[in-house]
């Protein structure tokens, strides 16, 4: 919702919009998941630069709740993360970069607990687990980096269970296929070779 140039994160409710206006120290702030007793999403903040003596905007997830506001996520192993993808027992997912801001880990939220944890690869086939998507069976559909050799081979579509940090690759494993999200019944959508796709589990 445009409100006096700034942009507000907005719900709505039984066809009833619900203005939730913008955190601290905001101007753009937006929902990116809903689930039952949980709000998550995104806010870029102004803070201090660490690279200057000047202020500049960061992202920053958190959760709203009609009578708490907006609460940020405390944040472990990353300096900075977003918020993706939540379920009904309120984890969620997403990615976030180290202190360095080189490295991408997946993040995994608690948003009951207000946290969330960096997680460093498991597998070292694969770097930069970037979660599009989890479900209430915790499974976690992943985009990620193919490491061939210590170069960068390409994109890879992953699924998970319970962690950002491994997975399988969904067949065939072609470079370039990627996840945008899972539903609760284990189907991820997604695109392979520019073309959206889905991956049905077998019964």
């Amino acid at each position: 919702v445009q409100v006096n140039g700034d942009s507000h994160a907005a719900i709505w409710v039984d066809g009833i919009r619900i203005d939730a206006g913008v955190p601290p120290n905001s101007k753009h702030a937006e929902f990116s998941s809903i689930a039952t007793g949980f709000v998550v999403g995104n806010a870029l903040v102004r803070g201090p630069d660490p690279h200057s003596q000047d202020s500049a905007d960061f992202v920053e997830p958190f959760s709203w709740s009609p009578a708490g506001g907006w609460v940020p996520f405390r944040l472990d192993h990353v300096t900075v993360a977003v918020i993706v993808s939540l379920n009904s027992h309120g984890i969620a997912v997403g990615a976030g970069s180290g202190p360095n801001f080189s490295n991408t880990l997946g993040v995994l939220f608690d948003a009951a607990a207000g946290t969330g944890e960096g997680e460093f690869p498991g597998v070292q086939l694969f770097i930069r687990n970037v979660p599009t998507g989890i479900n209430d069976s915790l499974l976690i559909a992943v985009s990620a980096l193919l490491n061939q050799v210590g170069t960068t081979g390409g994109p890879i579509a992953l699924v998970s269970r319970g962690s950002t940090s491994n997975g399988r690759v969904l067949p065939p494993g072609v470079i370039g296929d990627q996840t945008a999200g899972i539903n609760n019944a284990g189907v991820i959508g997604g695109q392979s070779n520019g073309l959206p796709v889905l991956w049905v589990p077998n019964p």
